[in-house]
């Protein structure tokens, strides 16, 4: 009798592991499958197939969702570029993420307001520059170059907000020069 209740009691601990280990497999199987559906949406919304660069967005933080703040990136870039982001330069950022048609209740709002509130990782940069060249490669030179042009723009009015002393002496920072001459390479493809 003992060796009976011994018998089905270390059964049931079997078969108790076992189902556990069954559902840390599937739980980790659709982890996996959702993860991968989620990098071929943004992807897709992107347009950029280079699949090491969609990994580095995720990442980053950067979803389906939060994929509009990408556009946004430069201008963040330009307000860090003095090691601080002052009350003028993130009012700029956000008038253009509402312009970009970015609420305030967006995942891609919260992303740029932690952007914002915290300096984002070097990677972000270097994975914003392969972003926008992959997505620039899709367009025609024309629209690529107009894009450009825009962003740039964009970051200028950002290093422009908060420059100078009444106005009067220079409105854009070094380190901000620094960072638009950067992004105009990027931007515009110009100097390699």
């Amino acid at each position: 009798m003992d060796e009976k209740l011994f018998g089905e009691r270390r059964q049931a601990l079997e078969d108790s592991f076992f189902k556990k280990e069954e559902e840390k497999a599937l739980s980790a199987l659709k982890t996996k499958k959702a993860r991968e559906e989620s990098l071929r949406e943004l992807g897709s919304i992107t347009g950029v197939k280079d699949q090491a660069v969609i990994q580095r967005l995720v990442d980053l933080g950067v979803t389906v969702e939060t994929a509009a703040a990408m556009s946004l990136v430069p201008l963040v870039l330009v307000a860090w570029a003095d090691g601080e982001v002052d009350a003028k330069e993130k009012a700029a950022v956000m008038e253009a993420a509402a312009q970009s048609g970015i609420t305030t209740a967006s995942p891609a709002f919260e992303l740029l307001q932690g952007w914002l509130a915290r300096q984002p990782p070097s990677e972000l940069e270097h994975t914003w520059a392969e972003y926008f060249a992959a997505l620039a490669s899709r367009l025609p030179e024309q629209d690529a170059h107009a894009l450009g042009t825009e962003i740039l723009g964009r970051a200028r009015r950002v290093a422009e907000t908060s420059g100078g002393i009444l106005g009067l002496f220079q409105r854009v920072s070094m380190a901000e020069t620094s960072v638009l001459h950067h992004l105009e390479k990027v931007l515009l493809r110009i100097g390699g």
